[in-house]
């Protein structure tokens, strides 16, 4: 049996796909994959804390980046 692929994304890809308004983009499309279980994603309390303070400093809701924020660190390893 072939395990899933383990990936870590970078800041930058979880920003663009957050902002993205296509629902194509290759970003979206990276955690779409992970989302199907295509992969298995790994994450890091510091990674989260910086995504948080980019995702607020560009002016995104609040309830929405925590919303974004809980469901990440609820399915990431």
């Amino acid at each position: 049996m072939t395990e899933r692929l383990r990936a870590v994304f970078d800041t930058n890809v979880f920003v663009s796909a957050f902002l993205s308004a296509n629902p194509s983009s290759p970003t979206q499309e990276l955690l779409k994959r992970w989302q199907r279980g295509e992969l298995v994603l790994l994450t890091s309390q510091a990674l989260v804390e910086e995504l948080t303070q980019i995702l607020l400093e560009r002016g995104s809701a609040v309830e929405r980046v925590d919303e974004f924020v809980t469901r990440l660190t609820a399915a990431a390893e």
